[in-house]
């Protein structure tokens, strides 16, 4: 009797011992499996096959019964560097969290990058500045300043800056601040008074906002038009007269609208290269990479 129930006791251990050696080997492999499997996705991504990535992340989140809200940002993020932007502001509810966080900031830009500047205006709208956490302040500063310098509304922009300036006193807004303080300085052209002066005399329109060649074409074409009208009607060439006279109406007409655009491009001009020069000396450029915590999910 003693010796069955040693024999039974051994064979009973060695059972576990086999059950536990093939369930450890299991969850091994399994482990193996799934950081492989993240290990991947991150391959994917770090190699700009963002499209994979997300099928990828799709599969690992049904595989180990993942919660999908906890992945949004690295979906979105693969989407925004996809350049699917529709995809985040229509599919994703990135702005569906109370405390602003990343996922706000890509939805914004997203919004910016095909031109939905009266949602991103609404969305902004709703923020209270002083419960947002700072390390976002300067992306949020740039996106909604953006809006205006786009505009070329200088005005706005300083206003809105200002704004950030009190919540978020830095150097990155002060030196924003001093590039925008300029736009005061900004000397543009009049498009009425040059049309105006066009309208007396051809040409000079263009002169004052400084398209000389087209100021010379003006006054020569006109005046030249304007005495072959007059050479043929005193010749009695009435018809050719009548038809050089509607020639001569034209480029008259022609003077003076070209004169207000003119007037138009110079202001133009003299916006936009303002612009440009605040967002080169800035040299500032969002970067979402900076918000994604791989350690946080996998």
């Amino acid at each position: 009797m003693i010796q069955f129930r040693k024999k039974f006791l051994n064979k009973y251990f060695r059972c576990l011992a086999v059950i536990a050696i093939i369930h450890n080997a299991v969850c091994l492999h399994a482990m193996e499996n799934k950081f492989s499997q993240t290990d991947y996705i991150k391959n994917l991504y770090d190699n700009e096959k963002y499209f994979q990535a997300i099928a990828e992340i799709d599969r690992y989140i049904i595989a180990n019964n993942e919660d999908k809200q906890k992945y949004e940002y690295f979906i979105a993020l693969n989407y925004f560097h996809g350049a699917q932007y529709k995809t985040i502001t229509n599919d994703l509810n990135l702005f569906s969290e109370a405390k602003f966080s990343a996922s706000h900031l890509l939805y914004l830009n997203a919004l910016y990058n095909i031109h939905e500047n009266e949602k991103i205006e609404e969305k902004i709208s709703k923020l209270d500045f002083q419960n947002i956490n700072k390390i976002y302040m300067n992306d949020l500063c740039v996106i909604n300043t953006a809006l205006y310098l786009d505009q070329f509304d200088f005005k706005k922009a300083n206003i809105t800056l200002q704004k950030y300036h009190a919540a978020n006193e830095n150097s990155f807004t002060i030196k924003y601040l001093n590039l925008l303080s300029d736009y005061e300085k900004l000397h543009y052209k009049s498009e009425l008074l040059s049309a105006s002066m066009s309208a007396v005399l051809p040409g000079s329109g263009q002169f004052y906002s400084g398209k000389y060649l087209d100021g010379v074409f003006s006054i020569v074409s006109v005046f030249g038009s304007g005495f072959l009208t007059y050479w043929l009607y005193k010749n009695d060439y009435q018809p050719q007269a009548v038809m050089t006279g509607c020639f001569t109406a034209l480029l008259y007409s022609g003077s003076v609208f070209g004169a207000y655009n003119s007037a138009g491009n110079y202001n133009y001009h003299v916006s936009n290269s303002f612009r440009e020069k605040i967002l080169k000396e800035l040299d500032y450029n969002y970067n979402p990479d900076e918000y994604l915590k791989y350690d946080e999910l996998f």
